[in-house]
């Protein structure tokens, strides 16, 4: 099978490993000649932009698309995602698109917890360019993933930010939504595998917990001193929103997680900075 990966970041880099691991021809498109997974083969182009597309080869049968605009605007955001999908889909119309989106799009629900089936609430700017995006390609025809924060090797900031203890009273209590990095990976993987699925998913894992119980957790496995000069600092609070979102549709569909709780994934985020310790 032919697939092109545009966007080849954080996500798209596990992801190409595993596609190229299973024996797929990959393609990677990004702005830069910076080398891509191996295995790969490289496309410079930019989705903003009408050069280049040419050197697209025929046959693609699925995209992927995970893009990261360069900054949070509501211009960024139209040119990336409206505009760049539409720009996609004028040279490879009749292929499948996997896009990765975001829970964002559900705004300010009315109900605690939400899930496909939730009325997208009030949008800011950046949110309602990708909520537009998610109807750019046919729906028979795509697969729109609504992942929530998404952390990983590498991105660290929120387990920085409750190892240190550093977490306001407002925030011990709200909600964390989130998504491992190689389980999202996984999970467009396994849409791929499956062309006869279609529609909305929530990428989330399986215990939104709050951010107090995680810190609790933490806090009780007595993560020596040393381990947190390997974390970056933290950064000051933000405002989050106090809701759950609910991914049983995609375990139903047939999806196990890796990862289906933060305590499987800080503990293999633990384990992996002490073995460099």
């Amino acid at each position: 099978m032919r697939i092109l990966l545009v966007g080849i970041g954080y996500v798209g880099s596990a992801l190409a490993d595993m596609l190229v691991s299973a024996g797929q021809e990959v393609f990677g498109l990004r702005r830069s000649d910076r080398a891509l997974p191996a295995g790969v083969t490289p496309l410079v182009g930019d989705v903003t932009r009408d050069e280049g597309w040419d050197r697209l080869p025929a046959g693609i049968e699925q995209i992927v698309y995970a893009v990261s605009p360069a900054r949070r605007s509501e211009a960024a955001y139209r040119e990336v995602y409206v505009e760049g999908l539409e720009r996609v889909r004028s040279r490879v119309p009749d292929a499948r698109l996997l896009l990765v989106s975001s829970t964002a799009v559900y705004g300010d629900p009315t109900t605690e917890q939400v899930d496909e089936r939730t009325p997208l609430g009030a949008l800011d700017g950046p949110s309602s360019e990708l909520a537009r995006a998610e109807h750019v390609w046919p729906s028979e025809r795509s697969v729109i993933l609504r992942a929530s924060g998404i952390y990983g090797p590498g991105r660290t900031q929120l387990l920085a930010r409750l190892l240190h203890g550093d977490l306001t009273r407002e925030e011990r209590s709200a909600t964390g939504n989130r998504i491992h990095r190689d389980d999202l990976a996984r999970c467009l993987a396994f849409f791929i595998e499956r062309p006869e699925l279609q529609g909305v998913f929530n990428a989330s894992d399986t215990d939104p917990a709050p951010l107090g119980q995680m810190a609790d957790w933490l806090a009780a496995r007595n993560v020596p001193a040393n381990l947190l000069r390997h974390l970056p600092s933290a950064r000051e609070p933000r405002s989050r929103k106090n809701r759950t979102v609910s991914s049983r549709k995609l375990q139903e569909a047939g999806f196990v997680f890796s990862y289906p709780t933060f305590r499987e994934g800080y503990a293999a985020i633990l384990a992996a900075l002490e073995s460099r310790a």
